[in-house]
Order: C-alpha cells, then sequence, then structure tokens
C-alpha cells in the first residue's frame, strides 16, 4: 500500500476508537465486569447493573467473528440477556467513474444463497486504517486503483445484534491496474450509469443493504464531489 498511497490524495480522516480485544479469552469464560459492559464504541450508552456486574460468555469465536452472550440486572431489578456478535469494522467503496459512472460487483453470498450486486467493501485487517482498508478493498475486487479517495461517513448495519462499524469512503481519478483477487474468490466487476444503478435499487436488483445506503449517502453529495 506504501505505493498506492503515494498516488492517493488523501482527505483528512480520524481513526475511531481502538476496539478492546480480548483475543486471550477462551471461548467458555465468564467475565464480571464492575459496574458496566465494556462497549466497543465511544459514546455507546453504559449498562448499569444494579448487582455491580455484568457477565459476559464467549461461547463462540471464528476467524472474523465472535458471539458474546451478555447478562445484566437492569435497574426494575429484571435479569436480561442479549445475545451480541462482535465485529472488527469494515469499508464499502463508491468508485466513480468520469461523471455519471459507479463501478458494482457482483459477488456470490453463500448465506442468502445468491449472487448479490454490491459496491466493492470488505473487512479491515487487525490494525489496517479504514482508508488503507478501502484502498486495498478497490483494486483487488474491481482492479481500479484511487487518484483521490475521501472518507464520507460512517454507519451500523445491524446494531440490533452487531457492533460492526461500516465506513464509506468516495473514490475518484481510476486507474485500471487489475483485479487482485483471493484464489477463492469469483468477483465480476462493471460499470453502470448513475440513473441505472438508482433504478435498481428500485426494482430490487440491489438488495444488499451497505450498498444501498453507500449509493443513496453518496447521491446526496456526488455533485459536490464530481471532479
Amino acid at each position: 500500500l506504501a505505493t498506492v498511497k503515494r498516488h492517493v490524495q488523501l482527505a483528512q480522516y480520524h481513526k475511531p476508537s481502538e476496539r478492546p480485544r480480548e483475543a486471550d479469552q477462551s471461548d467458555d469464560r465468564v467475565r464480571t465486569v464492575a459496574l458496566f459492559a465494556i462497549h466497543a464504541h465511544a459514546g455507546a450508552p453504559m449498562i448499569l447493573a444494579m448487582d455491580g456486574s455484568v457477565d459476559v460468555k464467549s461461547p463462540h469465536r471464528g476467524r472474523l467473528l465472535r458471539v458474546e452472550v451478555i447478562s445484566w440486572t437492569d435497574e426494575h431489578g429484571r435479569r436480561i440477556t442479549r445475545e451480541v456478535v462482535r465485529h472488527p469494522g469494515a469499508v464499502v467503496i463508491v468508485p466513480q467513474l468520469g461523471l455519471d459512472g459507479v463501478v458494482l460487483v457482483k459477488n456470490y453470498r453463500i448465506a442468502v444463497d445468491e449472487h448479490v450486486w454490491e459496491l466493492p467493501a470488505g473487512t479491515l485487517e487487525p490494525n489496517e486504517s479504514p482508508l488503507d482498508a478501502a484502498v486495498r478493498e478497490l483494486e483487488e475486487e474491481t482492479g481500479y486503483r484511487p487518484g483521490r479517495i475521501e472518507p464520507m461517513g460512517e454507519f451500523f448495519t445491524s446494531p440490533g445484534f452487531c457492533d460492526e462499524l461500516i465506513h464509506l469512503f468516495a473514490a475518484q481519478e481510476l486507474t485500471f491496474v487489475g483485479q487482485r483477487l483471493d484464489g477463492h474468490e469469483q468477483i465480476e466487476a462493471l460499470d453502470f450509469g448513475w440513473s441505472e444503478v438508482l433504478a435498481m435499487i428500485d426494482d430490487g436488483r440491489i438488495k444488499d443493504g451497505k450498498t444501498i445506503a453507500g449509493l443513496l449517502m453518496f447521491d446526496r453529495h456526488r455533485h459536490e464531489v464530481t471532479p
């Protein structure tokens, strides 16, 4: 990425607070956390427990995700249990081609057993900044290297049960250098006109939530960022 970054006009970007990591914790251990639960995001409301503790079990730890079962007693004396998925965070990129083009990728998603039209996106690697991840994922999935890349915001994907935070970027001044897919990936990248991708949202051809959010957020500002 060092070579890439020399060709990228970097917008000012502030890294979010580091998430607490518990890599040395066994999956079946019960933790008692005094007064409140540890949260992954700065500024999140704390869980206040009347009995002075929050119990957190980790019944599953995978390569990417960790599942926690969190139990606490609320201010009314009720015992509450929630299942939470911990995620390292991700990026999604809107690659703008010229004045009116955008690049989408078609990716097979086994969870829904469908080929899904999406914006290029990916998970943060350990100790990787969102900006570096965005440049990496864009090149890997589409084959394009950006001359400019700018942060446009961030959003939670499913805060009801998961703490995944997605960082949205807009990429412009694209140079094609070729895809760098992993051996197991089969990703098709195609460019579309802007009116067509909006129509794809309306008629259901685009069903991926992060892609819908990213395209509509970009659409509100695209006249400001158009070269």
